[in-house]
Parts: structure tokens; sequence; C-alpha cells
């Protein structure tokens, strides 16, 4: 009786042990999962597809979660994570269809030729006993170009046609360069074109220069109150590519009236017209002089430096003192002032620094009032000014 048992409890013992050895199974699941880039012709787009092929009872497993990532233009770093880096752009869907569309995205700013959309698709599922994963084999990607040749339709013609017969876009610069012209008693504007195309080549309608005044704004040829200076591109421009203009009968200030200058060109290509500026220099008369040796650079120092004042000579003078306990409150940095008083007469002393010096027309206020030069007394760097003492009582 107690062998019949026992080979009892072993059967059942075997039995939950099977019993839990299929519940952990692992189900190989048959799952080949592709994703595709396909142009959207009517919304100038792609969609992103999902392709599925799988053996999956879909009411058995739970969880289900596709994750679509894409970048434009991935860096190396990108691409290496499988694009799993912050900041990516995530797409998810929680159903598992075969040729499922998880994503439209909008094409209208991507270059056609020059821009690269990567991407890479994720799914995660579960059953009662285990999760899930499954990815596609390797990052896609593509370019709109490569998806209009596969496709076929208005935006897949327009962005064949722009890429095959697109001509390389004309680069134009403008470049120039001031000096003082001594013999013409004016200033020379020397400009040079740089261009992708040979600048003899160049259909050149206008070129010439713009200047303002003591106007540090942008301004073009459309700016109110803009000098112009319209050159003819048949005679004033060289071969090289150069060409320059002469500003005499100059009626600026040497060294007050700053100019702002600029060279332009207009250009027509492929029927259309576009105008070219350089960059815009500033500088005053005096500034050009300091850099160029001759009878033109010479009056211009000569006028400017002559005017400038002597900075050490003092020409005005404040004082402020505080009456009521003989206290400066206000004075020079340049100056030691001593106030002293012996209750009828308040005396000020005021000490010059000896790298200063007064002007024989100082103007000299104490305590607001401009003092007559005939009540304070200049001796060399130092001034004294006496006068009564406000607080005197009379019983001294």
């Amino acid at each position: 009786m107690r062998k019949i048992m026992s080979i009892c409890i072993l059967a059942c013992l075997l039995f939950i042990s099977g019993c839990l050895n299929q519940s952990d199974e692992t189900i190989d699941y048959e799952v080949d999962v592709q994703l595709n880039m396909v142009l959207n012709n009517e919304d100038k787009a792609i969609n992103f597809m999902m392709m599925l092929e799988s053996n999956i009872d879909l009411d058995h497993i739970t969880d289900v979660r596709v994750e679509l990532r894409y970048k434009i233009n991935a860096t190396t770093e990108d691409l290496d994570t499988f694009l799993n880096l912050g900041g990516i752009p995530l797409v998810t869907a929680s159903e598992l269809t075969d040729n499922a569309l998880l994503f439209t995205l909008d094409a209208d700013t991507l270059d056609y030729e020059n821009d690269y959309v990567s991407a890479f698709l994720n799914i995660y599922f579960s059953d009662e006993n285990n999760q899930y994963h499954y990815t596609i084999d390797e990052i896609i990607t593509t370019n709109l170009y490569t998806l209009a040749k596969a496709s076929s339709g208005v935006f897949a013609d327009e962005i064949i046609d722009a890429v095959e017969n697109n001509e390389a876009p004309l680069v134009v610069e403008v470049f120039h360069d001031v000096s003082l012209n001594n013999e013409a008693f004016g200033i020379d504007f020397i400009s040079t074109i740089e261009s992708s195309d040979d600048v003899s080549s160049l259909h050149i309608t206008e070129l010439g220069y713009i200047y303002v005044a003591n106007d540090d704004t942008d301004f073009t040829l459309d700016t109110s109150g803009v000098h112009l200076i319209t050159l003819d591109a048949q005679i004033d421009l060289n071969v090289s590519g150069t060409f320059q203009h002469t500003l005499s009968d100059i009626t600026f200030d040497y060294s007050l009236d700053r100019l702002y200058v600029r060279s332009y060109i207009t250009v027509t290509h492929n029927d259309q017209t576009q105008t070219y500026y350089s960059q815009i220099s500033h500088f005053t008369l005096y500034e050009l002089a300091l850099d160029k040796a001759g009878a033109f650079a010479d009056e211009i120092i000569d006028a400017v430096e002559s005017n400038i004042p002597d900075e050490t000579v003092i020409h005005t003078l404040d004082i402020v003192v505080d009456l009521t306990n003989y206290t400066v409150v206000d004075q020079p940095s340049n100056m030691v002032v001593n106030v002293s008083t012996d209750y009828k007469k308040v005396t000020v002393e005021m000490i010059l620094d000896s790298t200063f010096t007064f002007s024989s027309q100082l103007i000299f206020t104490f305590n607001q009032q401009v003092i007559n030069d005939l009540n304070f007394d200049i001796e060399g760097q130092t001034i004294t000014y006496q006068f009564d003492d406000p607080n005197w009582s009379g019983i001294y």
C-alpha cells in the first residue's frame, strides 16, 4: 500500500513540474518587421510604413508598443546609438498591423538632395509568461531624390526635375577698400568682385557706391536719404573684376563726421535680377589721414590737432562746502581743498595738482554761485577765496 502511495505522489510531482516548466516556456515567435519610407505625392511628405509578417496570435499578447525614431541629417553618434539619444523625435503606436502607416513627415523644408532622413523601429509586446522585443535589421536612411525615383506623381516629378536640371547657384561677393587721395584732396573707393562664374561673363547692369554720414544703421539702395554714386559697368569695370571712384569736393568735418560706405553691383542671371552689397566700412577723414602721408593728410591732421583742447588746462571749477560744519562736499579729484574760519572770515584754499594749470578765463563756482574773478586770487597752482562767515554772531 505504501509503495502504491509513493508512486502516486511521485506521479503528481512530475505532473506539477511539467506544468511549471511548460508555463515558463518562451515562445519563439516568427517576426519579420520592415520599415519603409515612401514618398507621399499628394501631401508633399514622407510616409513611414511598417511591414510585418509574423505567426503572432494577437489574442494572446498584451502591452504592444511600436516605437519609431527618426532624425534629419543624423550624426555618427546618433547612428551608433540607433537614434536613441535624447531629443530625437519618437512616434509610438499600440497595434501590430501589416502595412501600417506609422507617421507622415512634412517634406516642405527638406532639401531634395542634401537632407537625409534616418529611422529605426522597435516592437515590444508580452504574452502571459514573457516580454519580447524585435527590431528592424538596421537603420534606414534616404533622401527625397531617392524616394522620388522610386515613386510617380507630381511631387516626384518636381523633385527629379529640380535635382537633375538644377544649375549651380550663382555666388557673387563684393569687397572694397577706402583710402585718402592726397592728389585729388578726396577719398578713393576701390572695389573687387568675386564670383562663382567668370566675372567677365556676368551681366552686370549697375554698379557703384552708396554712403551716409553719422548713421550706423544698415542701408541699401532703397534706404531713404542715402548718397548714390552710379558708375558705368561698360566703362568703369575692369576685366579683372575691379572698379573704383574718387569722391572729391569734400565738405565733411574732418573729425566729427563719420562716413558709412558700401559698394554694390546689380546682376541679371537666368532672367532674375539681384543686387549684391559689400560690407559697410566706416571712417572719419582724420582716421584716413593718419594712415596716408601727403598734403591733404597733413592739412587734415593740422586742422584737427590744432583744435584739440589741452585737457591739462582747467577752465571751470565747481566747489561745494557745507558751511554749517566747514566741510567740503564736492570737489574735483585733481586738487586738495582746505576750509578754515576765524569766525569772521571763511578761507577756502584750493591747491591744484602740479600736472594741471588754471585757465586765465577760469569760471569759478562756489556753492552753485559764480564768483567774480575780483573776489578770489590765483597764484600758481593755488586759488584762495575768502568771504564773511555766515555763522558769525558778532560777539568777537
